[in-house]
């Protein structure tokens, strides 16, 4: 129970809602809830659609990272930790419950699935970082150089993990603080595979499957625009928008993208010419929906493979009753 209500996960969302209020505040909680009102149904198929489609193709990406680091991975506990991420992702640190999963559940080194996590969200930066050096976002000229500043940055990063030459340099220099030796063979292990993990044909796959689910979820985003009746926003501009959206919210050090998300659409589709109450109204209605969806679907699948699920209970259950003998 105090795990449930540490500072650590409870601070975070606390904030984020608070920003969340704030922004309705600032935005007229009336007015939102007057152009909320205007939504029409009809839309919501086609969000659900996409929506089905961005967790299908990033599950398919999860699960062919972990086949490059264990060519025997069965997919249904692939799918099942993927899933069990989707539910917590909007916690504090809950992109990475996926990488906790798979350790219980199949005893995968935990610096191995979180290699994999960290890659694909620092995939999804260069991405989006991409989408935005070629589309821009409407009148801010500063975009692009930020874009390309980030791009350049995710080739440093990849560098550095490439390098070996440097990573027996610091290992030397590391052995003399023997303070910092289990962080530092934590560190060794996490490069070694995200080295495996960062091979051409591996990273390429995922990069294009990468740009498949924004393109999904950029897509959904202008189904809300269009359900709103809300003009000035297309194909592009929602991919713009989406795409600045994600890139500055896994850029920026924070635990929770709660509140996050919601500022950076809203500014961005305030920059497009969308009044302040619609934009949020747009943005609020994206994490509300996104919620659920992504809810129901896990919710299916974790249903759908509880036979699965129960079987690995099972045989932790054996390993223990072996151990305590």
């Amino acid at each position: 129970m105090r795990r449930a209500f540490s500072p650590r996960l409870v601070v975070p969302l606390v904030l984020g809602l608070g920003l969340i209020i704030l922004l309705l505040g600032y935005a007229d909680v009336a007015h939102v809830l007057r152009v909320a009102s205007t939504f029409r149904p009809a839309y919501l198929l086609l969000i659900l659609l996409v929506t089905g489609a961005y967790e299908a193709l990033r599950a398919v990406q999860w699960f062919l990272l972990l086949r490059v680091v264990n060519s025997r991975e069965p997919w249904q506990t692939a799918l099942m930790s993927y899933m069990g991420g989707e539910v917590t992702k909007a916690l504090p640190g809950g992109q990475y419950f996926q990488a906790y999963l798979l350790r219980q559940a199949r005893g995968v080194p935990i610096a191995c699935s979180t290699a994999a996590t960290t890659i694909i969200l620092r995939l999804e930066v260069a991405v989006s970082a991409a989408i935005v050096l070629l589309l821009g976002v409407g009148p801010w000229t500063w975009v692009r150089p930020a874009a390309l500043a980030l791009l350049g940055a995710s080739a440093v990063l990849v560098l550095l993990v490439k390098w070996r030459p440097g990573r027996v340099q610091v290992r030397a220099i590391m052995r003399s603080y023997t303070r910092l030796r289990p962080a530092w063979l934590w560190w060794t292990d996490f490069v070694r595979w995200a080295d495996v993990l960062l091979r051409p044909g591996a990273i390429g796959i995922a990069a294009a499957l990468c740009a498949g689910y924004i393109a999904c979820a950029a897509l959904g985003l202008w189904a809300i625009v269009a359900a709103l009746s809300i003009p000035g926003i297309g194909l592009r501009e929602a991919l713009s928008v989406y795409a600045f959206a994600l890139g500055l919210e896994l850029t920026i050090p924070i635990p929770t993208d709660l509140g996050l998300m919601e500022v950076s659409g809203l500014a961005v589709l305030m920059a497009y010419g969308m009044p302040r109450a619609d934009a949020l109204t747009v943005m609020l209605i994206q994490r509300i929906l996104s919620t659920i969806l992504v809810s129901g679907i896990a919710g299916v699948i974790l249903v759908l493979l509880r036979d699965h699920l129960a079987a690995i209970l099972r045989t932790q259950g054996r390993g223990r009753a072996v151990s305590d003998h």
